[in-house]
């Protein structure tokens, strides 16, 4: 919108009576992107208090978007009240009112996302807390949030951890059970303070927001691949992962860098899948008379698209691939 109409005190009539005109001290705040406009009424402690109710008749006369073109003639002058346009302030809104939801983003941070209508202005790191799915007695009391970062649009805020979760958005540290799980985020009351002064209330853990995994697998941190048996070579990636074959898979030659031929009943395998056919480490078999061999290659290819984690996130885009490289002597 155009701040100068947007913050124009005679552009707005409360109870029939111009901002300009109001009792008190109004004063109005445009938000960073100009879309919405915060209208404050102070007045003496001795005074009568306005207070704002989703009946006010509060009206709108001419402000103008950033274009200069004005509202439409249905809205102009309209009992914002009236029509059911003025939403109760609530001073305790539920979490997940405010929040739409939660992120991995890197190995030990998170990414919280404000619903619609809602704006982050402070998180009281000591008032968010982890268990496992939702559970009300796998606590993890070991994971915490040590460091808070809000953007300036308060759209989403970065939560920094002590320890770290791993990539699918589980944790297995000390605190974990023998298996680790999903991590789910829950609150004390109070634990997000929103732009418009409202607080959030308690999220309890059995209702709380699972972490969603946003990060692309990649290989293994270190040794990400064994080529000591003839034949074959194993490939471990950060999480579990599946959807690519042997089509997906190129094999390079170190001298010329051309693309070798795999032989007959050439495969890849997982090793410990899931039910659901996920794994971390993968085996893959050159085939009969196959062109690949460990003295003509150093190089697996496979192609990142192919490469999905259990949320569904690929490695990479097309044309880009994870390498694995034999060490040559």
């Amino acid at each position: 919108m155009d701040v100068a109409t947007l913050t124009n005190k005679a552009n707005y009539l409360i109870n029939s009576t111009p901002l300009a005109d109001v009792p008190g001290t109004v004063t109005l705040t445009p938000a960073g992107d100009n879309k919405s406009v915060t209208i404050t009424v102070n007045r003496g402690s001795s005074d009568t208090q306005l207070t704002f109710a989703n009946n006010t008749d509060l009206r709108v006369i001419a402000v103008k978007d950033a274009a200069g073109n004005t509202l439409s003639s249905t809205q102009v002058n309209a009992n914002l009240g009236a029509a059911g346009l003025i939403s109760k302030f609530v001073s305790d809104p539920a979490f997940t009112e405010a929040v739409d939801k939660v992120e991995v983003i890197s190995k030990n941070q998170l990414k919280l996302y404000a619903r619609s209508g809602y704006l982050f202005s402070r998180i009281d790191a000591n008032k968010i807390k982890f268990t496992e799915n939702e559970s009300a007695t796998a606590l993890i009391p070991g994971l915490q949030v040590t460091e808070v970062s809000i953007t300036d649009d308060g759209k989403t805020a970065t939560l920094t951890l002590n320890n770290n979760v791993t990539t699918d958005g589980k944790f297995d540290g000390s605190d974990a059970d023998t298996d680790a799980n999903v991590v789910s985020l829950y609150a004390d009351a109070n634990a997000i303070t929103l732009t418009n002064g409202a607080k959030t209330a308690a999220l309890v853990a059995t209702r709380g927001l699972n972490v969603i995994d946003k990060t692309a697998p990649t290989k293994a941190v270190t040794a990400d691949s064994d080529w000591s048996t003839a034949g074959q070579v194993t490939i471990k990636f950060s999480e579990p992962v599946k959807g690519f074959t042997i089509e997906d898979i190129t094999a390079v030659k170190p001298s010329t860098k051309e693309t070798l031929t795999f032989g007959t009943g050439a495969s890849v395998t997982a090793v410990g899948q899931d039910s659901n056919g996920y794994a971390t480490t993968w085996v893959v078999n050159f085939g009969k008379d196959a062109d690949v061999a460990l003295a003509t290659v150093d190089t697996v290819k496979v192609d990142a698209t192919k490469v999905l984690d259990l949320a569904g996130n690929p490695a990479g885009t097309t044309g880009e691939f994870i390498t694995f490289t034999a060490k040559q002597s």
